[in-house]
């Protein structure tokens, strides 16, 4: 029925007449199957002659362009399909009728277009779609969508590039930008760009066949998270408790009272046991205070494993570490696989919880905007004063370790499991379970010597210091201790009690502990008995070391003395050919002559030397005298520049040697007491 009414014949334009003609008439007809209802198809012996005549004009009209379309190219069929396109959306633009009564009235067969035979059907979506794509790209932008895969493609290989290359560096722009650019880029450098809608397939098709570059260079965490290999487990080092451990920090997911905190983390790796301690910041101090706590807890591990970070790389850490003979590790930079267990265990505390918790900020920047947002709009509605946070760092630090002891050690673990598999246990992989099974097979933890030196060695470092006479001099106050007397000049390293101010440890520069250092204010009558104490050790001191020079003393009498001429001549020719006279230097003094003479006149010279350095060195403290004394010298300004040569500082500082004594006793005593 709807063919004969489309053909638009004389009688046979109104559904309804149509209808009551063909049931009056009782018109021949075979039915035939359809995707909704059965439909019908009269035989054209029901029309009268003249309009069976113009009925099969007009088949015929339409089998033929049909069939000119079908013998069309590929190419042809789009251009053929984009002027029909053309066609239709000019006369929407031109007729003034909206889009929806213009769709009605195309698919009734009403709208006076040659285009029916191209496009039969159209709808309002579709119709918006060709204005906004001509409006945009021209009739290009009408092309049909169909087997442009095989016609539409970029052929050129610089095109290809500029297209990958732009896509890679910027992943995140929009395909329209992209084309904006290669646009100017095309205009610029002279060359042709394909259409837009090849452009968008091109890249599409790029996306798909290269998922692995494209999300390597719009995510790298999510490459590595997707596609880096993971062949082997970085547990099976770790074959027995305390063999390794993983340490590192991360911000803590929930604002406290005193900002936005830091949690540390240390996961024994075989066990699978932790330990969190919060704080301000992660530094050094914290650092080997969780350390510290987990030795106690623990035993002594073999190997730490932490990041690169300066506070896990700081002088602080590297000295306790090294003093407890514990190998760090770190692993590269940017490379959080290489420690994946305790990353694991921060995103299972942060991500549990902590998350059910009032002051809990989000994950990341976007779920702490949103619950920003919901904070700001019920404060609003409701006009409430905005809340402070309810938890401190000690409210955090009780929750994690309740957390910790109660549920983490008791649940279930994955990574435990095939431990279990492995050596056939009849037990729920937890780290309580596997920590008791390792100690029923004989393990046992190493323990630290003692308590007090593992304290020692944590606390904070003040640096170097050389000791005084006084004592070691920090922050303004002196610290003092007997056993410091022996090391008066020596350069040593502090460090200071976290909890008792008045009183510091003292170690050598090989980190070997000396003694505590007690502040002087605080000594009180006990600094009498310092003082004696620390005299008495200096007076061994000084028995031990002039016995020592004694000794070396007597070892130098054998030498020869050049002041006296009263050498060997044999030895002195010896001599002089050590100095290289007799190999270039001088040679002119032996060249016709008798080598034993010219070795008498040498060794003459030499003797005149020394004698005339005397003479000035002693015409000099003669002038020194006669100024002290308050006497005017005419030779003022040839003392003054004799004083600064290398002759007379060498004779000095001989001199002062051989007088030297050690440290008066009482003037110790008298220095101390009036320190005070």
């Amino acid at each position: 029925m709807e063919e004969i009414l489309e053909l638009k014949l004389a009688g046979y334009v109104s559904r309804y007449h149509l209808a009551k003609k063909i049931t009056k008439e009782s018109w021949l007809y075979r039915t035939y199957k359809t995707t909704k209802k059965d439909g019908r198809e009269y035989h054209l012996s029901n029309f009268p002659a003249e309009v069976r005549e113009k009925i099969v004009s007009k088949l015929l009209e339409k089998q033929r362009l049909e069939k000119q379309i079908a013998n069309l190219s590929t190419i042809e069929k789009i251009e053929r399909i984009a002027y029909a396109r053309f066609e239709i959306v000019h006369y929407v633009e031109n007729s003034g009728l909206n889009k929806k009564d213009f769709t009605k009235e195309y698919n009734n067969k009403k709208v006076p277009l040659s285009t029916y035979y191209v496009i039969e059907n159209i709808t309002e979506r579709t119709l918006y779609r060709w204005v906004e794509s001509y409006n945009k790209f021209g009739i290009e932008g009408l092309k049909s969508r169909s087997n442009t895969r095989r016609i539409g493609k970029v052929k050129s290989y610089e095109v290809k590039e500029l297209v990958e290359g732009v896509l890679l560096q910027k992943p995140h722009l929009k395909v329209s930008i992209i084309y904006d650019f290669l646009l100017g880029k095309a205009k610029k450098e002279g060359f042709t760009l394909p259409t837009y809608k090849t452009i968008v397939r091109y890249i599409n098709n790029f996306k798909q066949k290269n998922k692995a570059q494209f999300l390597l260079a719009s995510n790298p965490d999510a490459f590595k998270n997707k596609y880096m290999l993971a062949i082997g487990s970085y547990s099976e080092e770790a074959v027995e408790p305390n063999y390794i451990w993983e340490i590192d920090s991360t911000p803590a997911d929930i604002m406290l009272q005193e900002g936005r905190c830091t949690i540390l983390g240390c996961v024994d790796i075989h066990t699978r046991r932790v330990k969190f301690l919060v704080q301000k910041s992660s530094n050094s101090l914290g650092i080997t205070s969780l350390i510290r706590n987990c030795i106690l807890d623990w035993g002594l591990p073999k190997i730490i494993k932490s990041d690169n970070g300066a506070d896990y790389k700081s002088k602080q850490v590297e000295i306790a570490l090294k003093i407890l003979k514990i190998k760090q590790r770190f692993v590269k930079p940017y490379s959080g696989w290489e420690k994946p267990f305790v990353e694991r265990v921060f995103r299972t505390v942060q991500h549990s919880h902590l998350e059910a918790h009032k002051d809990f900020i989000g994950h990341n920047v976007a779920q702490r905007k949103a619950i920003e947002s919901i904070k700001s709009f019920a404060e609003r509605l409701l006009n409430k004063e905005k809340e402070f946070p309810e938890y401190s760092i000690e409210d955090l630090q009780n929750f994690l370790n309740i957390w910790v002891n109660n549920y983490y050690v008791n649940r279930s673990h994955d990574g435990l499991k095939k431990y279990v598999k492995q050596h056939k246990l009849a037990i729920v992989p937890t780290p309580n379970s596997i920590l008791q099974y390792s100690l029923t097979k004989g393990f046992k933890a190493k323990e630290p010597t003692s308590t007090r030196d593992l304290d020692l060695l944590l606390e904070p470092l003040a640096g170097k210091r050389t000791i005084g006479k006084k004592g070691i001099w920090i922050n303004n106050n002196t610290y003092f201790n007997p056993s410091l007397a022996i090391y008066v000049g020596n350069k040593v390293i502090i460090r200071v009690d976290r909890v008792d101010m008045g009183k510091i440890y003292v170690f050598d520069e090989g980190h070997n502990f000396i003694c505590e250092a007690i502040n002087y204010k605080l000594l009180g009558d006990n600094k009498f008995e310092f003082i004696r104490k620390g005299k008495a050790l200096q007076n061994e001191l000084a028995k031990q070391l002039k016995k020592n020079t004694k000794v070396l003393i007597n070892k130098a009498k054998g030498l020869p003395n050049y002041g006296n001429i009263q050498v060997d001549l044999e030895q002195a020719i010896a001599e002089v050919e050590k100095k290289d006279i007799l190999n270039g230097k001088n040679t002119d003094k032996l060249n016709g002559n008798n080598p034993k003479k010219c070795i008498q006149e040498y060794l003459i010279e030499q003797q005149q030397e020394v004698d005339e350095g005397e003479v000035r060195y002693q015409k000099a403290k003669k002038l020194e005298m006669k100024l002290a004394n308050g006497e005017e010298i005419k030779e003022i300004n040839w003392l003054r520049n004799y004083q600064k040569t290398g002759e007379y500082l060498g004779k000095e500082e001989r001199n002062n040697f051989n007088n030297k004594e050690f440290m008066n006793l009482e003037d110790f005593e008298t220095n101390s007491v009036t320190s005070n």
